[in-house]
């Protein structure tokens, strides 16, 4: 199973993302799965629940699949979607797959 895979049944199944992106662990909520406006790369909109972040935990991120090194499924159930969700992510020229408010 590939990572675009393993992200969508991550949000199918409610369950946390667990990924090695860019050398530092991260969990996250999986709300979207696409492709990026930018430059049309597969991309992940989550919320990041543990791991290491630029920014104070939790937090908003768009994740590149690229940079994904390893990816499993966490423990326990997803508490998505999260307050600040917008379907329709503006950042994705394609969604492949989104969580259903």
């Amino acid at each position: 199973m590939n990572i675009i895979e393993l992200a969508v049944e991550a949000l199918d199944r409610a369950i946390p993302l667990c990924i090695l992106y860019e050398g530092k662990p991260k969990t996250i909520e999986v709300h979207a799965v696409g492709l990026s406006v930018k430059d049309n790369a597969p991309v992940i909109r989550g919320f990041q629940i543990d791991g290491e972040a630029s920014r104070p935990l939790p937090c908003w991120a768009l994740l590149r699949v690229d940079k994904i090194e390893e990816a499993g499924f966490g423990t326990p159930t997803s508490d998505a979607p999260r307050p600040g969700y917008v379907q329709g992510d503006k950042q994705m020229s394609k969604i492949i797959r989104e969580i259903v408010l």
